[in-house]
């Protein structure tokens, strides 16, 4: 029984000593004399003990790890509660000596039982510090530190820590140094892995005055600033003296790696996860600055130093197992962290999100630009999404100097996340932070045009129902907070209406439609929603686009005035065309209105064109192609109404009355604008493939042909023909962008799928595709004069 009590090296003791010292109980602390002559006894006794060089000279001969095990448990038994309870004695018989036994075995003649032996809370811990000082040259004091990994070493509380601390310090250099922190953190894993959390958590749970970690100059220190609040700035300044902590006890421990990694790989134990997410959840609530900060530049350095070049394979090894470490509890930190820095939290308030925002754009700009996404993503509203993007700028430019030149444009070009980009473009557009037609420009520099392309129409088929004028809607400090502005959707309408044929030819991955297919319907929805669009998509009316807008009961009622004085002969159609000229060109934003107002009724009203009388249906044709004529419709409008003339001519005009007239009409207005079809090569050759209008209109179809085959001689032929002179758009390729069929919209945001190098459609998976679910338009007052303006009341052909 005692061969395995003392079994222990004589350089440790075991727990042998320890609980030999407490049979022997406080008296054996009475004073100095009495302490090192109660340790030189019992350690002579311990096997290898006696063979000590040190031996005859007096000398106690212990060594690092027992005066380990002596620290924690005078420590221990000093901060025992009045109850007498001491988890820290061993529980086992066989290691229990009686203080009789015990006096026998030393051969020592001192009666310990009558010795000045009261309660355990009399240990005198100012004998036990002065006698351990006699080890303070003699020992290597970082090793008793790291010696405290043994089965029975746990930390209780507070208390208990406070005096371990103490009787280190005091012990290995008179109390001048504290407990170093890389034995107990940093190199090699300890057996005992709960006792050292256990130690870890006391550390960060007292005061800087009690334990101060070791920082390294530089990051680590930069990591445990993003928690001070300067009480002299409102934000977005540098630190000043004037500085209020966070509300956590030693913010410092949390900005040390070395904490934080060992934190980390504890995590990884199963019996421990909880615990250790405990105390870092304790670092979340107090000081979330430092936990983000800390926690993105321990990953970057770990993911750095595994890109060194010519690193040997163990330590490749090693440093991979430090990266790898608390991989799940670092997802769960960063899952409640982004949305409590970058969304809007009214129940958790940062004390200094300003701070840590600035810190971590130090760390890494791109962490900052992910962080902003991640919160975007989780949102499930057009909405809500545009709440969470203003917050972020407003953010950003609080927190960053020169943000509004420098980081915001760095996070909304270098977003990887189409939809994230495009919102917060618009918001920053809306605001007046970006230029919207230069963002899209130097955007499809950088992606590619079908890219873009296609992004825009997700964009808007997501959210064009919620456009509204910016000058409607002013948010919180004067910002605008709109999902989409009127001035927004013209820029990305006009956009589109400029990319040329062949890009909008192109295939979508995974689907059997094309980019001009995708984008025909939402072209026409936009129109057909908003009809005062086309003075927002005109540059020469772009100068209205903040005026207030006019009320739509008014501009209907006038704009069908004019129609009703068309079809009552009271003014031809070209002294109407002169009037819409004036009207589009003009400075009055209601002029502007009914120009707009007068073309959208004109275009809904195509349907029932088959129901009008002769005379209405012949001056329908007429004002139809002098529309076209005189360039009142361009960019998008003038891609629909070509269209329309060339489906009407497809009717064939002895199948039915109703595809007669259609017919007619066609040919009406055809007649008008005939002597502008060289602009459009491509549209000519749709009209001369008409059988029907090859054999009864033989002449016209030569003489489209010979404009045709004149344009070729010149080498005026292009496959992407750019606007005429005039036309606020393009035209041929308006018109690909506009022809096809139904179309169906990806779910799913279309972010850097094309490759800027080849303009072409990438084969990244889109994500499902549906047919597009577009709200349906609002019901139109157009009453054009007897029998005609039926677009309320009668069903389509």
């Amino acid at each position: 029984m005692v061969s395995e009590a003392l079994s222990s090296p004589a350089t440790d003791g075991g727990p042998g000593i320890v609980n030999i010292l407490m049979d022997l109980g406080p008296a054996c602390t009475s004073n100095a004399g009495t302490f090192r002559d109660a340790l030189r006894l019992i350690t002579q006794k311990l096997p290898g003990g006696g063979k000590s060089s040190n031996s005859s000279s007096g000398a106690i001969p212990l060594k690092e790890g027992g005066i380990a095990r002596l620290i924690h448990f005078f420590s221990a038994v000093g901060a025992r509660t009045k109850d007498g309870s001491n988890s820290n004695h061993s529980n086992n018989s066989d290691a229990s000596l009686s203080s009789a036994f015990v006096g026998v075995l030393m051969n020592d003649t001192t009666d310990w039982n009558k010795a000045d032996k009261t309660s355990p809370s009399d240990w005198n811990l100012d004998v036990v510090s002065q006698v351990l000082t006699d080890f303070s040259l003699s020992l290597h004091w970082p090793l008793v530190a790291r010696s405290f990994d043994f089965p029975e070493f746990k930390v209780r509380d507070t208390r208990h820590l406070e005096l371990l601390l103490a009787l280190y310090s005091k012990a290995s250099s008179g109390g001048k140094f504290s407990l170093p922190l890389e034995p107990i953190a940093g190199v090699g894993d300890w057996r005992n892995k709960e006792g050292q959390l256990t130690l870890l958590r006391a550390l960060l749970i007292v005061t800087p005055s009690v334990y101060k970690f070791p920082l390294e100059e530089g990051e680590e220190r930069k990591d445990a600033a993003a928690a001070l609040v300067d009480v002299n700035s409102s934000g977005g300044g540098t630190a000043s003296p004037s500085l209020l902590s966070s509300s956590c006890p030693n913010p410092g421990g949390f900005a040390c790696s070395k904490v934080l990694q060992r934190l980390l790989s504890l995590s990884d134990e199963p019996k421990l996860h909880q615990s250790a997410r405990e105390v870092l959840g304790m670092g979340l609530q107090s000081c979330p600055e430092i936990i983000l900060c800390a926690l993105v530049r321990l990953q970057l350095s770990n993911a750095a130093a595994m890109n060194v070049a010519d690193t040997p394979p163990q330590q490749l090894a090693s440093i991979r197992a430090r990266a790898q470490a608390g991989m799940p509890l670092k997802g769960e930190l960063m899952r409640e962290l982004i949305p409590l820095f970058f969304s809007p939290n009214p129940k958790w308030v940062v004390k200094n999100p300003t701070g840590a925002i600035r810190r971590l754009w130090e760390i890494s700009p791109n962490t900052v630009v992910a962080a902003c996404v991640e919160a975007f993503k989780v949102l499930p509203t057009a909405e809500e999404r545009a709440e969470v993007v203003a917050f972020q700028c407003n953010l950003l430019r609080k927190s960053l100097p020169n943000a509004d030149n420098g980081a915001l444009q760095q996070v909304v070009s270098g977003s990887k996340d189409a939809d994230f980009a495009y919102t917060l473009a618009c918001y920053m557009a809306d605001n007046g932070l970006l230029d919207f037609t230069n963002w899209l420009s130097e955007r499809t520099n950088n992606v590619g045009k079908a890219a873009v392309t296609l992004q825009s129409i997700v964009f808007l088929t997501r959210t064009y129902n919620k456009a509204k004028l910016r000058s409607t809607a002013q948010g919180d400090g004067d910002s605008v907070k709109l999902v989409l502005s009127w001035e927004n959707l013209a820029s990305m309408l006009r956009m589109l209406t400029m990319v040329d044929n062949e890009t909008m030819s192109q295939v979508i991955p995974n689907t059997d439609t094309t980019l001009g297919s995708q984008g025909k319907i939402i072209l026409e929805r936009c129109l057909q929603m908003y009809p005062n669009i086309a003075t927002l998509t005109n540059s020469s009316s772009s100068n209205n686009a903040n005026s207030p807008p006019n009320q739509p009961d008014e501009i209907e009622e006038a704009a069908n005035a004019y129609f009703q004085k068309i079809y009552a002969s009271e003014e031809s159609a070209r002294e109407v065309v002169e009037m819409l000229k004036r009207f589009k060109t003009s400075g009055s934003s209601r002029e502007n209105d009914i120009f707009a107002c007068m073309i959208h009724n004109l275009f809904d009203e195509y349907r029932f064109f088959s129901k009008y009388p002769e005379k209405e249906l012949r001056i329908t044709g007429i004002l139809f192609g002098l529309l076209i004529k005189e360039q009142l419709v361009s960019s998008i409008t003038l891609g629909i109404a070509l269209r329309y003339v060339l489906e009407a001519l497809r009717k064939p005009p002895n199948q039915s009355p109703q595809s007669g007239k259609m017919f007619r009409f066609g040919m009406f207005a055809l007649e008008q604008f005939k002597e502008r079809l060289h602009e459009w090569p491509q549209y000519c050759s749709h009209i001369v493939q008409i059988g029907h209008l090859r054999e009864g209109y033989a002449a016209l179809v030569g003489e489209i042909e010979t404009a045709m085959d004149d344009n070729q001689s010149a080498g005026s032929v292009s496959t992407a023909p750019t606007a005429p002179t005039g036309a606020s758009g393009i035209t041929e390729s308006s018109v690909g962008s506009v022809l096809g069929g139904e179309i169906s919209v990806p779910s799913s945001s279309m972010g850097g799928f094309v490759s800027s190098t080849t303009g072409s459609v990438g084969s990244a998976p889109l994500g499902g595709l549906g047919k597009i679910e577009l709200p349906p338009p609002k019901p139109k007052k157009a009453v054009f004069g007897p029998g005609l303006g039926r677009a309320v009341n009668a069903p389509a052909e």
